[in-house]
């Protein structure tokens, strides 16, 4: 009886000094753009779990762009979020103490790319020369378009570029107003949908002539990194989890999204990702260095072009938009073989 009622104090004592469970850290998540194939793995990483065990309760929501998100994070709105990272140079340029920051590299590759069809000749940027080029007005591809024809010998004045609204672009493609637009790589997707054959179609990537940038980043506020840099941490981690999980295999990825989505078609956001995984997360870099892996000096020039591109005051330097204190370590980084 003695060894009973001790026992039942025993556990009373742990009970009570274990006290209540901790609260998880409530994180307003805002996406690069609608919620879709090429941003899910955030989606994933919720519905599996990989934020809770982090400690956190992280609601994601869709926006109009990475402008948006990066504007939403400044204003205090949004803690974490997904952006372009030369969207987010050019913000931090202007509006220094209030940027976020990046934490997370994810596409290795920009998405900044010139769609052409074959029987125009074009083969090489100096054939964009005496053909029609459409484009948008704001995206970073068409911005930094004098910066890519200087690098590559390009006379800009020669080539019949046509701003259009960026909705309307791939489409007047199709109908064959244009010889080659600036648009996204997944453009080709789009143009094939629209009854193009592929097979007749080619791109001159940014990444290929003299543009190397890194794509979209996870960024978080200021006030998030200086008041709460565990739930950083745990947010990154969480992330790049699930970002492995998706080099691996997009299914599940998709499962979830649709699952999270009712407007999202399974064999289209499947193949979106599939196709943003395989162009522009999963490079020989980042192979060999994990998902998050900096190079320097490419980082360096990445900040360098974009203020020549975007005609910019001042250039912000590599630590004023990258803080790398919450990568986790490389082995939690790396893509299965």
């Amino acid at each position: 009886m003695m060894r009973a009622k001790l026992a039942a104090l025993f556990f009373l004592i742990i009970g009570m000094s274990a006290g209540p469970a901790a609260a998880e850290t409530a994180l307003r998540f805002s996406l690069d753009f609608i919620m879709f194939g090429p941003n899910s793995p955030f989606v994933y990483a919720d519905e599996k779990g990989y934020f809770k065990e982090a400690g956190l309760s992280v609601r994601i929501d869709p926006s109009s762009g990475s402008g948006d998100a990066i504007n939403r994070l400044a204003s205090g709105a949004y803690d974490i979020g997904y952006a372009d990272v030369s969207t987010l140079i050019e913000f931090a340029a202007k509006n220094p103490s209030s940027a976020p920051k990046i934490v997370l590299f994810i596409q290795d590759r920009t998405p900044s790319t010139i769609l052409y069809r074959k029987q125009t000749g074009i083969a090489k940027p100096k054939d964009l020369e005496g053909h029609s080029l459409g484009s948008g007005a704001t995206d970073a591809g068409s911005r930094m378009f004098a910066t890519f024809a200087r690098l590559n010998g390009v006379d800009a004045g020669k080539v019949n570029r046509q701003i259009v609204d960026f909705r309307l672009r791939d489409s007047m493609f199709a109908q064959g107003q244009f010889d080659a637009i600036i648009a996204y790589a997944d453009s080709m997707l789009n143009v094939r949908n629209l009854g193009l054959d592929v097979a007749q179609m080619a791109r001159l990537d940014y990444a290929d002539w003299g543009l190397n940038f890194y794509g979209n980043a996870m960024i978080a506020s200021r006030a998030l990194i200086e008041s709460n840099p565990d739930a950083v941490r745990g947010a990154v981690l969480a992330a790049a989890k699930a970002w492995r999980d998706a080099a691996r295999d997009q299914r599940p990825i998709i499962d979830a999204l649709v699952k999270r989505n009712n407007l999202s078609k399974l064999e289209v956001d499947l193949e979106r990702l599939t196709f943003i995984i395989s162009n522009q997360v999963v490079s020989p870099f980042t192979r060999a260095n994990g998902i998050g892996a900096v190079d320097a000096k490419r980082l360096d020039d990445n900040l360098r072009l974009v203020g020549e591109g975007f005609g910019l005051a001042s250039v912000p330097s590599r630590t004023d938009i990258f803080d790398d204190r919450f990568l986790p370590p490389t082995d939690a980084r790396k893509f299965a073989d």
